[in-house]
């Protein structure tokens, strides 16, 4: 399947989060650190795994890990010498009113039988994590969802939509609430289709909430639009191409008062951006965010999933996806 060699993601994985909940986060220390991190209230914690999950392929979460990187400008980035977690992809990031950084991840079997979605808690300045198992309240069963988009809402809480089936084999969007970032109540299917749409970027602009997901059966990005952030209208479907090639989009931020959208191109080469004013009209920027071209030789197989969100001192924090060696 093309969508699978795109994406570098199994086919329930994918990310992203909002414009309005960037104004604080921190830089990443390595995995290891992450038991460093002082207890957080309601949060059932869960270890950081270590090495690649037994069987898994780099298509899927269990054989990838998330890193990390700093930017001036939300344009050059500089690779940190950490890895924040592995078995883990489609990072999706925003932060809590006190300024505490929110990680949401596809993590690998978390409950053991099943790939899903947790969240990681970091410290104020970012350097130590703690990670989370998330509460479900009033899921479908069966429902655990995976390609977190999480995106702080004005009065603080939290919407987070989700990839998961809906009817008939189909896979589509879900959305819950929160008040706290760990314990979500189920609200509903935010957007599907007659085919399956997965890996939903969510976000505010022009009056209107704003949605793009991957079109299952080719490499177009479906857009749909809401008034409420809970009941998602198609809007178009079309490929969103930068020199001439298909990217896919993963996260907006708003990056030195402006709101750009992050991604990737194909077979997760590069990453790259748009920047947009409305959320219907993408403007490609030409310059290249990071790549496999001058990534060491851990990073040799694919960048992807950029998630951006701004740190303290007013620079810029990217966690994105990569392959396990």
């Amino acid at each position: 399947m093309f969508l699978l060699l795109l994406t570098g993601c199994s086919p329930d994985a994918a990310a992203i989060t909002d414009a309005a909940a960037i104004t604080d986060a921190a830089a990443i220390t390595d995995a290891a650190a992450i038991t460093d991190a002082a207890p957080v209230p309601g949060c059932t914690t869960r270890a950081a795994p270590t090495g690649r999950a037994a069987g898994s392929n780099e298509l899927q979460p269990g054989a990838q890990r998330l890193r990390a990187a700093t930017s001036p400008d939300g344009i050059s980035w500089t690779r940190l010498p950490a890895t924040v977690t592995d078995q883990a992809a489609t990072p999706s990031l925003t932060r809590t009113p006190d300024g505490l950084p929110l990680l949401y991840m596809t993590a690998h079997r978390p409950s053991g039988t099943m790939d899903a979605t947790t969240v990681a808690i970091g410290s104020i300045d970012g350097t130590a994590w703690t990670h989370c198992a998330i509460e479900r309240v009033g899921f479908p069963p069966g429902l655990l969802g995976v390609d977190p988009d999480i995106v702080r809402r004005s009065d603080g809480s939290y919407r987070l939509f989700l990839t998961g089936d809906v009817s008939g084999g189909r896979v589509g969007i879900h959305y819950a609430d929160s008040s706290d970032g760990l314990r979500f109540t189920y609200g509903g299917v935010a957007f599907a289709r007659a085919t399956s749409t997965l890996d939903s970027m969510t976000f505010e602009a022009g009056g209107a909430w704003h949605l793009y997901a991957l079109d299952a059966m080719s490499i177009a990005m479906v857009h749909a639009v809401a008034t409420d952030g809970a009941s998602f209208t198609l809007a178009d479907t079309s490929e969103r191409r930068l020199d001439g090639a298909p990217q896919v989009l993963s996260q907006a931020a708003l990056v030195e008062g402006q709101l750009r959208l992050y991604g990737f191109g194909p077979m997760g080469r590069e990453l790259r951006s748009f920047t947009t004013t409305d959320g219907t009209t993408l403007v490609g920027d030409s310059r290249l965010l990071l790549s496999i071209a001058d990534a060491p030789p851990e990073e040799s197989v694919f960048v992807k999933d950029p998630a951006v969100t701004s740190l303290a001192d007013g620079t810029y924090l990217m966690i994105y996806s990569t392959v396990i060696p």
